[in-house]
């Protein structure tokens, strides 16, 4: 049990949990659907590196724009059904297949659905969507730059003690 308990990354849970709920309190003040996606967004921004948090804000950014402008016409021109969304999807899933950006899927196929819920893509929903980004991800970076300062004294210490 102890060894369990000293496996754990107790400041990086504790920062991580604190930066979702700032999210979604957040996203609660500026009268946005859906907050707790914000808190979701803060949770997968934190990386194990701070270039790799960075990247996946990237990424996760390029498709949102890819799934938005998918979203748009096809929600447009066939409605909102779930059939609807499946084409929606495929087409998102392949874009980030062929471009390699698998770890953007999840969060941009939750946006679609709220697109899908919503009736389609409205200038409303655009915002929605593109602040739950910049709030998670705007959270999620800070938590991620505080949070690593120590990692290599850590592993220093790890060492140390293994030998």
């Amino acid at each position: 049990m102890k060894r369990f308990c000293q496996s754990i990354p107790w400041m990086k849970a504790v920062k991580i949990a604190m930066g979702a709920v700032l999210a979604i309190l957040l996203a609660e003040v500026l009268g946005l659907t859906n907050t707790a996606s914000a808190g979701i967004i803060t949770l997968l921004t934190v990386q194990n590196t701070r270039r790799k948090t960075f990247s996946g804000i990237l990424r996760r950014l390029a498709v949102f724009a890819l799934m938005t402008l998918i979203s748009a016409p096809i929600y447009a021109l066939c409605g909102t059904k779930p059939w609807t969304f499946g084409i929606v999807l495929l087409l998102l899933l392949l874009l980030c297949y062929g471009l390699r950006l698998e770890d953007s899927i999840p969060i941009n196929a939750v946006m679609a659905t709220y697109y899908m819920a919503a009736g389609g893509v409205s200038w409303f929903m655009l915002q929605n969507e593109l602040l739950f980004l910049i709030i998670g991800s705007g959270i999620g970076l800070p938590v991620n730059w505080f949070m690593l300062d120590n990692f290599h004294k850590i592993r220093q210490k790890h060492a140390e003690l293994d030998e």
